[in-house]
């Protein structure tokens, strides 16, 4: 984490990444901390909308010639099923070509704040993420970029030992406020 202990004192590391309200967000990032808005510029697809249609349509062939044989049809299914994540990911980023680079703003760090806070109060991290606060993988960017809001069951986990019901909520509806 950005956090150090030196002499006995903590202090914040890693200001590199920060900038000002207004200004271009910079290339370094921990992609754990990105709001879904900003991940979407970010974890642009390379590939185009007509070639996952392709795709998808070789798989539906394939599971036309494969009928009847449950073990490959189980696999199919499991690409296709891949296969539409992606398709939805390019839908709700739309046409991330044209959108302007990401820039700081109030939003950024009330998502980061709120991706924290959720790590506090549930002992677990939001995402999947490694050492360095990086989603692990492609599963872990699709769902950020395709987040809408804060489940049910993430918020089960909010403070589940407090015995002041009246704290754990005011904790769950300030994390439904920030993420």
């Amino acid at each position: 984490r950005n956090v150090v202990r030196i002499r006995g004192d903590n202090k914040l590391i890693d200001f590199d990444a920060s900038v000002n309200i207004g200004e271009r967000l910079t290339e370094k990032f921990s992609s754990g901390y990105l709001p879904p808005e900003v991940a979407a510029v970010r974890f642009q697809l390379k590939e185009k909308m007509e070639d996952l249609m392709r795709r998808k349509d070789v798989l539906r062939q394939k599971l036309n010639a494969v009928a009847g044989n449950e073990d490959d049809e189980d696999k199919i299914w499991e690409e296709l099923k891949v296969l539409k994540d992606k398709i939805k990911q390019v839908e709700s980023a739309g046409s991330n070509s044209d959108k302007e680079e990401p820039v700081g703003d109030a939003q950024v760090d009330i998502w980061a704040y709120g991706v924290l806070m959720f790590e506090l109060l549930t002992g677990r991290p939001l995402f999947n993420c490694d050492k360095n606060d990086n989603l692990l993988n492609d599963k872990e960017k699709r769902r950020l970029v395709n987040w809408k809001s804060i489940t049910g069951e993430d918020l089960s986990d909010v403070l589940k030992d407090c015995p002041d019901q009246g704290l754990t909520e005011s904790a769950k509806d300030l994390l439904r406020k920030c993420l």
